[in-house]
């Protein structure tokens, strides 16, 4: 009966705070709510729980590995975990990286920057997904990403402990200056990785033996350049949500067929549940909220 509800702020121009008191802590983030019995919503927390050591609680989200750093503020998508060793856990993709949680636990935060005269670029953090085996598969304006979650929710922020397994960009499509938009990444059943560009189309990522340097080739075809959810679904399939053109599948032999019984032209939101039989897709397009099975 829980559910996490993120909001949107402005990003804060100077994150450094120096008192737990500060209000800016508790702008924007995420609670946490529950439904009752008869049908109510109440409030049960706003995430505040962290594996930070200071002891200080209740500050919203803020840097796991120091307090002070008030920095990811906006929550901008979410992918529960729905098999496996993390089975319920929680991602969220922000304004400045990905942070993990567990309950009413968190970890944060992880993010693939690039750096110039040793200022990060990180980019918003709007793709987000699981992959086949657990992974964490992340993708902002400029990079995308690859993580193997380690066991411990502490050890998510650790790059030592939590290595990259891919942290690239395709070099084919931009400048690494330019930004490529990256708003869906997905792994399918046959271990294919794709991303979704909002103004650039669907990509085929390839991993290769440096985890800098990932391949990427254009998906011919693809009903839209306007790329804005993407969802793999367990009989090897691929939905395609786009911002102009409505809910597509992308069928295992790579044939693009359009989702009738999504009458939007502009799908925002895309999440998939394997739990119930037949599977469930629930769409967001145009605003309303579409539940498509037996695809």
């Amino acid at each position: 009966g829980r559910a996490y509800v993120g909001y949107s702020t402005y990003d804060s121009p100077a994150p450094y705070r120096t008192s737990p008191q500060d209000p800016e802590f508790l702008k924007g983030d995420l609670d946490v709510v529950r439904m009752n019995g008869d049908g109510s919503v109440v409030l049960e927390a706003h995430l505040g729980e962290t594996t930070d050591p200071s002891g200080y609680k209740h500050l919203g989200i803020r840097n796991s590995n120091d307090w002070h750093y008030d920095e990811d503020r906006s929550v901008l998508t979410c992918q529960r975990v729905m098999r496996g060793r993390d089975k319920g856990e929680l991602y969220i993709g922000t304004n400045h990286g990905v942070t993990r949680i567990r309950g009413l636990t968190y970890n944060a935060h992880r993010h693939a920057d690039w750096v110039v005269n040793g200022a990060e670029r990180i980019g918003y953090n709007y793709g987000l997904g699981i992959g086949q085996n657990g992974d964490v598969l992340m993708a902002n304006e400029w990079r995308v990403g690859i993580i193997t979650p380690p066991e411990r929710l502490e050890d998510f922020e650790s790059h030592q402990r939590a290595p990259w397994q891919v942290n690239s960009w395709a070099s084919g499509l931009n400048s690494l200056e330019q930004m490529d938009h990256w708003r869906g990444f997905q792994q399918t059943k046959d271990g294919r990785y794709w991303v979704g560009s909002e103004q650039f189309g669907l990509w085929r990522m390839e991993r290769t033996n440096d985890i800098w340097s990932a391949r990427f080739d254009r998906v011919q075809g693809a009903p839209s350049n306007q790329i804005l959810a993407l969802a793999a679904a367990d009989d090897g399939s691929l939905f395609v949500g786009t911002a102009n053109a409505g809910l597509w599948r992308m069928k295992p032999d790579g044939a693009f067929v359009r989702v009738g019984e999504v009458s939007g032209r502009k799908v925002t939101q895309l999440v998939y549940d394997p739990s119930v039989k037949p599977a469930m897709l629930y769409v967001v397009a145009d605003a309303q909220l579409s539940v498509v099975r037996g695809h």
